[in-house]
């Protein structure tokens, strides 16, 4: 009996979640015996196989881990105090910062691969999250990028030392 995002995970991908999406939530300490990061990962990792599908819902994430929706708002409040709505849109928008740092792509490609299909609403919503917009976050590590594929040649290096 497994979930579509479980169907579509590799071996590698089942098991493994950014760790800097993890720390982006605070969990709650639990009740004894209740492990609740191991939900929030299974979480992650659904939203993360479906980070394209701009149709992923509150009840479609819900019935993947087997809870009604009403259920899963209830345990994202008590656990990390947000609702289903903005865990996901989190998750996507933590994942697009991974995109801008590492790709150079346009920042409505970033927003599509991300499950926005408003590039305007996703600035708007990187912005509020982030308070930065998506260009100038680009723009910052941008510069890093270049310096990596660049190496610095000193002029002295260049010139011909004739006796």
């Amino acid at each position: 009996d497994e979930t579509p995002a479980e169907k579509n995970a590799s071996p590698e991908e089942d098991k493994t979640v950014d760790d800097d999406v993890v720390t982006a939530f605070e969990v709650k300490a639990g009740e004894e015996g209740v492990d609740y990061e191991k939900l929030i990962k299974k979480l992650i990792l659904i939203v993360e196989n479906s980070l394209d599908d701009e149709s992923l819902s509150v009840e479609s994430l819900a019935s993947e881990v087997g809870m009604s929706r009403a259920n899963l708002y209830r345990k994202l409040q008590s656990i990390l105090d947000e609702t289903p709505v903005n865990f996901i849109k989190k998750i996507r928008l933590k994942q697009a910062c991974q995109l801008l740092k590492k790709k150079n792509m346009y920042i409505s490609e970033i927003a599509y691969m991300t499950g926005f299909s408003n590039p305007k609403y996703f600035a708007k919503c990187f912005q509020k999250e982030f308070g930065i917009s998506p260009t100038k976050y680009a723009k910052k590590y941008e510069n890093v990028k270049e310096e990596k594929r660049r190496p610095q040649v000193e002029l002295s290096d260049l010139l011909i030392k004739v006796d």
